[in-house]
């Protein structure tokens, strides 16, 4: 049975007052129950630490910007390596000296675009044959737009929360555009080649390969610098 609370057991100090002490004793919570380290100088310089005992809300900030340090960025920097990891994997499927016959050559175009597909972290949407999986899945959510599953988009949204240098958060937005666009045409041309359709003119695919991978770096290189961090 839910307890009623009359008028006369609610707190008869002022609304602010009560609201400010709730949320201090939480923010102390959290604090004395979770070992935050300190903050590296490069984020130290982006938090405004004046008055932080008698703001419970700038303390909680402070403690969120300062788990996103946490392993060295981990949770930011691990899915982009992954990423190149993938793509890595996809060049040396390309590399494979089992291609002697147009059959074994088309299975490692094959092997590659998958591995592109997986390094895409659900940021590109092409077409697919066969059973439906979550990477399926979320290319069809990219294209009819049901929200959106790219990972990327979403470690650059929060991660730019985290300064205050409007030029490094564009930089970083345009960094992450132009590595999508880059597995987008990935995609194209590894699944033209998977059909036999490998004369496309222009770059190579490894070339391409090489381009998007050192993309990634350049990406990542500005994910650190958003978390704080020596890039």
């Amino acid at each position: 049975m839910t307890p009623t609370i009359r008028a006369n057991q609610l707190p008869q100090e002022p609304l602010e007052a009560f609201c400010g002490r709730i949320c201090g004793q939480i923010a102390a919570s959290l604090l004395a129950g979770l070992a935050v380290s300190s903050p590296g100088p490069a984020l130290a310089a982006n938090i405004d630490d004046t008055g932080s005992s008698a703001n419970p809300f700038r303390a909680v900030a402070n403690f969120y910007r300062t788990r996103q340090q946490a392993n060295g960025g981990s949770f930011f920097l691990g899915p982009i390596q992954l990423s190149r990891q993938r793509l890595e994997t996809a060049a040396t499927a390309l590399e494979s000296p089992d291609s002697a016959s147009v059959q074994a050559e088309i299975e490692n175009y094959t092997a590659a675009l998958e591995s592109l597909r997986a390094a895409s972290l659900d940021c590109i949407v092409f077409d697919f044959e066969g059973k439906q999986d979550l990477t399926t899945a979320a290319s069809i959510g990219q294209e009819y737009k049901f929200g959106d599953p790219c990972k990327l988009r979403l470690i650059v949204k929060n991660a730019t929360t985290l300064t205050k240098n409007e030029k490094l958060v564009a930089e970083t937005e345009a960094k992450m555009q132009l590595f999508i666009r880059q597995l987008q045409l990935l995609d194209d041309r590894l699944d033209r080649a998977t059909q036999g359709d490998v004369e496309a003119g222009g770059k190579s695919i490894s070339e391409l390969l090489k381009e998007a991978m050192n993309t990634s770096i350049e990406f990542e290189d500005s994910i650190k610098r958003c978390l704080g961090l020596e890039a």
